[in-house]
């Protein structure tokens, strides 16, 4: 058990790192080439909140399962396991949502990736409107809402005013 109490601790400690050295996860920065292609990629809020939920709800969960917590009602002890577990599966999604979040632009189209959803193809001239909220932006397509957020985005945003897309909600 004391391995597991490390490995707990260890995984924030892994993330924080690799948010640093994006080119460990493969998350570089976007770089427009010749503003043709560039990629926006999800914050580094997903991976690092998400790792130390991880590191932090498993280790709860191996102090309540050996006892150190000292919880002698076990309906208690079972609500708090359970609340343990959804903490942790939301942990887990929030870096699977960092690992498959992808949002790029190539050629005037938008390709745009969330977890477990097909790829959306879309046409930036056919976009019906935008909004910003520091720096990220909520994008309108046939009644459905792109978001891009992170480092980048700007990059998009300058883009979209180039073409003239309307800044507003359709």
């Amino acid at each position: 058990m004391g391995a597991l109490y490390i490995i707990f601790a260890a995984i924030p400690v892994l993330a924080a790192i690799a948010s640093f050295f994006p080119q460990l996860t493969g998350r570089g920065e976007p770089i427009p080439v010749g503003v043709v292609e560039y990629t926006v990629f999800a914050p580094k809020k997903y991976l690092v909140g998400g790792a130390l939920g991880i590191g932090g709800f498993g280790i709860l969960f191996l102090l309540l399962t050996d006892g150190a917590l000292g919880i002698a009602d076990e309906r208690l002890a079972l609500l708090l396991l359970a609340a343990l577990l959804v903490g942790e599966v939301i942990s887990v999604y929030f870096v699977i949502y960092y690992f498959s979040y992808r949002l790029t632009v190539r050629g005037g189209v938008i390709f745009y990736k969330l977890p477990a959803r097909r790829e959306l193809c879309v046409p930036i001239r056919e976009l019906e409107g935008y909004l910003t909220k520091g720096s990220s932006a909520v994008l309108f397509w046939k009644g459905k809402k792109i978001y891009a957020e992170g480092a980048g985005t700007e990059i998009l945003l300058s883009e979209l005013e180039s073409r003239n897309i309307k800044k507003g909600k359709p």
